[in-house]
């Protein structure tokens, strides 16, 4: 949970207790990621303010400061060349363009997408980087990074795309969360019948991310009103835990939000 009014950062760790760290502004957008290369996510933010961003790196506790993006931007982290490391890359609404800050060297840019358009990062194609990736009114378009671009029907107006894998193939699922009725449908990228999984309510947020390591996107919403954690995992049970409080950010949520 990143919580804007006093800028900490809490954790509860898969292994057992918990972290929380003081580390940004309250207008400041979270941006967690891997930026060292070492496996474990780095607690980082973006203020739109200047356009910096600040990371702790987990490796050695060191923090790195960098310069990439201006007020307006939507910011995102992800790996775009494909180095185990998150890149710094933001997407500005008003152009439609992508930029992409590689931890390579270099920069990354293309245009992809419109005003109003919710963008995300997802590797489609399986190539081990991420792809720019808008969804407009429940279609998904993905500029893949080995060449040429997909499109995705999946959606109606009102629902809520969520990243992640959830077949374990190593390439990116369209799924979204229809809040009225509180469903994910998944649409799997190794084909077969779709996933219509019953798993939240009204006003939850969902996050999609792998809680129990199998290598499968496991279903997670976060509940406001309670701040309880609800996990069914794709290999099957379910888990809640409460962490977090009304105003808190869940790490993990839909970019821009």
């Amino acid at each position: 949970m990143f919580r804007p009014s006093t800028g900490v950062w809490y954790s509860a760790l898969s292994g057992g207790g918990g972290t929380g760290t003081a580390w940004g502004i309250s207008t400041d957008v979270d941006v967690p990621g891997d930026y060292d290369g070492d496996g474990k996510t780095d607690i980082a933010v973006w203020r739109p303010s200047n356009g910096a961003w600040f990371i702790i790196q987990s490796g050695d506790a060191t923090v790195r400061t960098d310069t990439w993006g201006m007020s307006g931007d939507i910011a995102l982290a992800g790996d775009v060349d494909a180095d185990g490391k998150a890149d710094l890359v933001i997407w500005r609404p008003g152009a439609g363009t992508w930029f992409a800050k590689k931890s390579t060297g270099g920069a990354l840019i293309a245009n992809w997408g419109v005003n109003g358009d919710q963008p995300l990062l997802g590797d489609f194609d399986g190539d081990g980087k991420a792809d720019f990736t808008i969804y407009r009114a429940g279609v998904w378009y993905a500029l893949l990074s080995g060449g040429g671009s997909t499109a995705i029907t999946w959606g109606v107006a009102g629902d809520i795309p969520v990243q992640g894998d959830w077949d374990g193939d190593g390439k990116a699922d369209a799924a979204i969360f229809r809040p009225g009725s509180g469903v994910w449908f998944i649409n799997r990228s190794s084909g077969g019948a779709f996933l219509a999984v019953n798993w939240g309510l009204s006003g939850d947020i969902p996050l999609a991310g792998d809680q129990d390591g199998d290598g499968k996107s496991d279903f997670v919403v976060w509940r406001p009103g309670s701040g309880v954690w609800y996990t069914q995992f794709a290999a099957g049970g379910s888990a809640a835990v409460t962490w977090g409080t009304a105003g808190d950010r869940p790490v993990g949520r839909l970019p821009g939000s």
